[in-house]
């Protein structure tokens, strides 16, 4: 499995954490999920960068 392909089986698995993160602040009394949501849209971001970068070869060498 190359660099790529790992980078984009991990992606939901993350997001859904980062997701589930969130909701438990809403419902603690922390940061409201409203102000929080953003930070999903970041964090598939760079997995979305990662996983390019990985394809071309730039992360951690050709295999």
């Amino acid at each position: 499995m190359n660099h790529a392909s790992l980078l984009g089986a991990l992606r939901g698995p993350v997001v859904l954490m980062v997701l589930g993160l969130l909701f438990v602040l809403d419902q603690n009394g922390g940061v409201q999920f409203v102000n929080t949501w953003p930070a999903l849209i970041i964090v598939y971001g760079l997995f979305k960068l990662l996983e390019a970068l990985a394809a071309k070869g730039s992360l951690g060498g050709a295999q």
